[in-house]
């Protein structure tokens, strides 16, 4: 297996590994290790970009530095691999491998670019005190959900690698976040540290703003809400836990969905829909071609949904509204996307 491909497998596997370690239901190190497991994603994965901009050359991610000459002096003509303690070549670190893809036409944006630069800042406090307090908690959720998204479309922009296999979803959605306050465990005065890190990550919220249509974004909002139902024809989505449920009805949890609820998810109406793919899309045409991939769009509830004008009738009027993440989840697959022109040196 070629070496980008190692190195690509293994990104994923850091990815994954994250999502795993953040949805455990009690995890007292929960954030750092999420932060922790995500740059290591990333850094493997710029790795991994460079090695196959590179012919999958393995110098292309060494360090070099100056070679020794027999006198003992560093020479100024050449140069050689850098070695660990170990006697093994070092490779280049992660903000390194960031801007060498920068440095190319591979659509590295100020956002992608300041996520990955957060989630290090975070990563490099979290030796100095516990990260759970109730911003800090908030922020790293809102971090990591566009970290993940912007992983999404960096694997399959660089590799065009579909990672829905792996129901790879942007975060757990809970019906509780916390972040209760945890006293400071800094060697130096309580919260400075962290006041300093907030006030750094609220700058750059500010300077950098974030579009959930947009391929890569800083932070991304996640929100959980309780509504009553009053609606009648609500839909109730029944869960099972565990086989225990499944063979008692009576234990099973029911969810109810409010047409509110529905109408936040399927946002765009086909008016809508034309003109993000219009956007997306140089060559998009409202061809026969669209009009086919529009029938497939229809059947698929999970990007789709349909309003009847008299629920009563079935057969009656219909409207259709659909999901953003039809996008992803369905035309991309089938139209080539256009080439963001911003990049960060």
């Amino acid at each position: 297996m070629p070496r980008t491909s190692v190195l690509l497998e293994k990104s994923i596997a850091a990815c994954i590994s994250g999502i795993e370690i953040y949805n455990k239901p009690d995890f007292k190190y929960r954030e750092e290790t999420f932060t922790i497991l995500m740059i290591n994603a990333w850094e493997l994965l710029l790795k991994s970009k460079i090695l196959k901009d590179n012919k999958n050359n393995i110098q292309s991610i060494y360090i070099r530095e100056p070679k020794r000459l027999a006198s003992g002096l560093r020479s100024n003509k050449h140069t050689t691999v850098k070695k660990s303690r170990s006697g093994n070549p070092m490779s280049i670190e992660l903000l390194r491998a960031l801007d060498l893809v920068a440095q190319g036409n591979n659509g590295v944006t100020a956002p992608f670019k300041e996520n990955i630069i957060a989630l290090c800042e975070i990563r490099d406090n979290a030796i100095h005190f516990k990260n759970d307090e109730v911003d800090l908690g908030k922020i790293v959720l809102e971090l990591g959900t566009a970290s993940l998204k912007n992983y999404l479309n960096a694997v399959k922009r660089w590799f065009d690698k579909d990672l829905s296999k792996y129901n790879f979803y942007l975060m757990p959605l809970s019906f509780f976040h916390e972040f209760e306050s945890v006293s400071s465990y800094s060697i130096s005065k309580p919260n400075i540290q962290l006041d300093r890190l907030l006030k750094y990550l609220g700058k750059k919220a500010l300077e950098i703003k974030s579009d959930p249509d947009q391929d890569y974004n800083l932070l991304l909002k996640v929100e959980t809400k309780f509504v009553k139902s009053s609606v009648e024809d609500s839909l109730i989505v029944k869960t099972v836990r565990n086989k225990q449920e499944a063979e008692n009805p009576n234990l099973v949890q029911e969810v109810i969905l409010t047409e509110e609820d529905i109408t936040k998810k399927y946002t765009w109406t086909h008016k809508d829909l034309c003109i993000k793919l219009k956007k997306r899309y140089p060559t998009f045409k409202q061809d026969q071609n669209f009009n086919t991939l529009i029938k497939q769009l229809k059947s698929d509830k999970g990007l789709c949904h349909i309003r009847l004008l008299n629920p009563s009738n079935p057969k009656g009027t219909k409207t259709f509204f659909y999901s953003p993440n039809c996008i992803q989840g369905f035309f991309d697959s089938h139209y080539k996307t256009s080439t963001p022109v911003e990049i960060v040196a």
